[in-house]
């Protein structure tokens, strides 16, 4: 069966909604791409899970989680090695 444009946006727009874990739409996603060659996955999934989300999640909690998001990707990042040795060296004083 080959499925089109049209079928992924409306199993995006009105079936990703119903799923009880956004988890699911990666699964739904794996089946998609065998039913056409021109599948945008990173189109279905990014689609499916703002819906998903519009429904699931309260939209202030998506605010936040969005602020935390960005304050993640802007904090400077140790290595492991690093982050343990200036724990011992705190610990030490």
């Amino acid at each position: 069966m080959k499925l089109s444009r049209q079928h992924f946006e409306f199993i995006a727009d009105d079936i990703a909604p119903l799923l009880e874990k956004p988890t699911s739409i990666e699964v739904i996603a794996d089946k998609l791409e065998d039913t056409n060659p021109n599948f945008n996955r990173e189109t279905f999934t990014q689609r499916a899970l703002k819906n998903w989300e519009a429904v699931n999640i309260p939209a202030e909690h998506i605010a936040t989680l969005d602020g935390l998001i960005e304050q993640i990707k802007d904090t400077p990042r140790q290595g492991l090695a690093a982050s343990i040795m200036q724990k011992k060296a705190e610990a030490a004083q």
